[in-house]
């Protein structure tokens, strides 16, 4: 496998995007390319003073980073590129950029090969060895028994001896069964009616005991860290983000007991469950978190886009919508491996799959982005309402909260609105319950209940301060408050 040096010339163009006092410029002492594989290794220093990966651009085409330290940073160039020279910009994790040349030059055909050198003489065959005749070995074991011989013949009956006296009476038997019960009579005269009792309170019905929910109005809050923002169930429990304290915490649904609260990255907003891990969006890394369910544990982290903020799993693989890149970003769940990178609209935020494609709402372009999951193929852009934040697909139709308005957008499978419904101030989150659909309004600090098959308002609950994200756990809603520290309302 051969290297060249490549010979670096520092422009000296350093640009700097937010930082920090007390950062360091990066600086570049030496680069060498690795022809084998095409990776470029970057010597030096200031890359990474944050700790987060720095970012190459090799001849204005932004390059995969392999790895990197704060000395070191090894980058995937393109194949197929012609020697010559080429401008290299490294961008630190502090935003800091340096810029230099790269002069690359062709590799050398390979030499013949030499002839082979001569055969060594072959070495004297040693003598063949005798040991002395082993030990007579141990006598053998004793062999079994011989069978036993034939029973003799039995001998006369000896004569009867004298009878015993009686002996004691014995203790009394348990009892018998008792005998069944005899015919009925006949009824009596039937009474005169009583006084009618008070009314007692109204029950749930026979549909929401089915449903193991109970009444609306019986709310809970649990303390979830500073600036809750996103929720998921993973099929036993409920977790919550914390952006304000960089945590996620975890709920037993069953009985509301605190699991434990762990580690999320950088301002964790969005999160989904993949059946056997958590996904968090870190918005101010560019990173997504993949964190193990059954004990908290982070498993890995994983570069996107610019600003995630939502998450997503298709049954494959997770997607991360990146609002400062207005890109979506598709990672396969078993190893974070980067598969696509697709364009949305401007600002994408939540996201919703129907089985087959993947719907995106764009916040500042008004409109809905669905994409084809199998290929990766967007099939169509569609209008909806001002500012569209999350969205809920109910088995059939997509539920759009329109978080510049007080309403929410029903889309069908082809992206023709067929209703648009009013809820409450600042609508935000998004989730069906299997018969209705539930929408938090930030602004109102409350919830809205739709029928999700006319879209008739059923009722408007309370929850905590600036209610965000909601899910379903199959008998209750649980949902995240952003104000004024950070709680979970289960409903």
């Amino acid at each position: 496998m051969s290297k060249l040096l490549c010979v670096a010339r520092i422009v000296g163009l350093i640009l700097c995007a937010r930082a920090g006092f007390g950062s360091t410029a990066p600086v570049i002492y030496s680069s060498v390319l690795n022809t084998g594989n095409n990776q470029l290794t970057i010597t030096g220093g200031g890359f990474s003073p944050t700790g987060h990966a720095p970012a190459v651009v090799f001849d204005d085409t932004a390059v995969t980073v392999v790895s990197f330290s704060n000395t070191s940073t090894v980058a995937q160039l393109p194949s197929g590129f012609a020697a010559g020279s080429y401008t290299i910009t490294l961008t630190n994790s502090a935003s800091q950029a340096v810029s230099f040349s790269m002069t690359i030059g062709a590799v050398g055909q390979t030499g013949p090969q030499g002839p082979a050198g001569p055969t060594g003489p072959t070495g004297k065959t040693g003598a063949t060895g005798q040991g002395p005749a082993g030990p007579t070995g141990a006598m053998g074991a004793t062999g079994p028994t011989g069978a036993t011989g034939a029973m003799g013949a039995t001998g006369a009956t000896g004569p009867m001896g004298a009878t015993g006296p009686v002996g004691p009476i014995g203790l009394t038997g348990t009892t018998g069964a008792t005998g069944a019960t005899g015919a009925t009579g006949p009824a009596g005269a039937i009474g005169p009616q009583g006084p009618s009792g008070p009314a007692g309170p109204a029950g749930s019905s026979v549909a929401s005991i089915a449903l193991l929910k109970w009444s609306v109005n019986q709310t809970t809050s649990f303390a979830a860290g500073v600036n809750a923002e996103g929720v998921a169930f993973d099929g036993a429990n409920i977790w919550v983000t914390s952006s304000g304290t960089n945590t996620v915490s975890k709920f037993r649904a069953a009985d509301d007991a605190n699991l434990g609260t762990f580690s999320a990255g950088a301002t964790p907003l969005g999160i989904a469950y993949d059946g056997a891990n958590m996904w968090i969006a870190n918005a101010y890394s560019g990173m997504v978190t993949k964190v193990r369910a059954s004990d908290g544990e982070t498993v890995g982290s994983y570069l996107v886009g610019i600003n995630p903020n939502f998450v997503a799993f298709d049954g494959t693989n997770i997607w991360v919508t990146n609002s400062g890149s207005n890109t979506v970003s598709v990672l396969r769940a078993s190893d974070g491996f980067p598969l696509q990178t697709i364009p949305t609209g401007t600002l994408p935020s939540g996201m919703a799959f129907d089985g087959t494609n993947m719907w995106i709402a764009n916040s500042q372009s008004n409109t809905v982005t669905k994409v084809q999951v199998s290929n990766w193929t967007i099939v169509g852009t569609f209008p909806v309402g001002p500012g569209p934040i999350c969205i809920a697909f109910d088995g059939t139709n997509m539920w759009v909260t329109d978080e510049g308005s007080t309403t929410v957008t029903e889309l069908n499978e082809g992206g023709v609105t067929i209703g648009t419904f009013t809820v409450g101030s600042t609508p935000w989150g998004v989730a069906f319950d299997g018969t209705n659909i539930w929408v938090t309004n930030y602004g109102g600090n409350t919830i809205t209940k739709l029928s999700a098959s006319s879209g008739l308002p059923l009722g408007t609950f309370n929850a905590g301060g600036g209610p965000t994200a909601i899910a379903f756990d199959g008998a209750n809603l649980w949902v995240a408050n952003y104000l004024p520290n950070g709680t979970v309302t289960k409903l």
